[in-house]
């Protein structure tokens, strides 16, 4: 019996963290909303899921400049690994991930993603 309620609390942990290991559907959902806005230099998508600090940041001349430098590697295919997220007293949620480029296997980005109230309060790519 010992044995068995070990096994089931390593099993629960186990859940726990496989859980973790992915944001919530509607974060990442934000996040290849922002990277197809970028693909296609498409402010209108990319202001849909963010909030009004970061509507104003983002500018189309500012859309345009990121859209040129990461459009096309985007465009041409690539693979994003979430590494996690961390929590701030201020109600911000950030999200992290690897973003690998198929086109330069040399020149993975780092995707920051901050959401504040279920909008896009922050996003940079490093």
């Amino acid at each position: 019996m010992k044995q068995f309620f070990s096994l089931l609390v390593a099993l629960s942990l186990l859940a726990t963290a496989a859980h973790a290991a992915e944001p919530p559907a509607s974060v990442n959902q934000m996040l290849n909303t922002l990277l197809i806005s970028i693909e296609k230099n498409d402010i209108k998508s990319f202001h849909s899921v963010c909030n009004e600090t970061m509507t104003l940041a983002m500018s189309p001349e500012l859309l345009s400049k990121v859209s040129a430098q990461v459009g096309k590697p985007l465009a041409a295919g690539y693979t994003k690994t979430y590494w996690g997220d961390v929590n701030r007293p201020e109600g911000m949620m950030g999200y992290y991930w690897k973003l690998h480029f198929e086109s330069k296997p040399d020149h993975d980005l780092v995707a920051e993603l901050w959401v504040v109230d279920g909008k896009v309060a922050g996003f940079y790519l490093r």
